[in-house]
């Protein structure tokens, strides 16, 4: 007894630490993080985990894992792009080289038509450079921006942007 209180028990670090991966998880509030992580031994209330987090900046870790999700995101999206590219640059590369041996062999209907085949292999090989060039440039940027800007907050953001803009491309094509 303390002053006419009965001092509660010590909440083990095993709670603690459950509170702080749904706290930084991010997709509770602290009431329903308190009622999971509440047992019949330890009721912890909703303040409690508001204390924790401020103490452990707990905020400032959700902010970083969610811009590391985010760019794990990035980066799948991204090597999901550059793999498609791949297949095309591979596709036209074929259809180029079938052109102009056929075109040597002179077994399509028409010169023309090897022609064509040539072209499109030729032009599709660099509209499939072309974007691979520009995911390069995008993976550049974003190493950059990691590198030099050191507000968790303005990072979050720009991984954010980037991610969308990179979205939207993949949907347009």
């Amino acid at each position: 007894m303390y002053g006419g209180f009965k001092l509660g028990k010590a909440i083990p670090q095993t709670i603690k630490d459950q509170a702080m991966e749904l706290f930084i998880k991010g997709d509770k509030s602290a009431r329903e993080i308190s009622e999971i992580i509440s047992t019949s031994d330890y009721n912890v209330k909703t303040v409690t985990i508001y204390a924790w987090a401020k103490r452990g900046k707990w905020s400032e870790r959700s902010a970083v894992e969610r811009v590391n999700r985010q760019q794990e995101v990035m980066k799948k999206d991204a090597n999901r792009y550059v793999t498609i590219q791949e297949e095309h640059l591979d596709t036209y590369k074929k259809m180029r080289i079938k052109g102009s041996k056929e075109l040597d062999e002179l077994s399509f209907e028409s010169p023309g038509e090897a022609v064509k085949a040539i072209d499109t292999g030729i032009k599709g090989e660099r509209i499939v450079a072309q974007g691979m060039l520009d995911v390069e440039f995008v993976d550049l940027l974003s190493s950059i921006i990691i590198d030099e800007v050191s507000s968790v907050e303005e990072r979050n953001r720009v991984s954010v942007r980037f991610a969308t803009a990179l979205q939207q491309r993949t949907n347009s094509e």
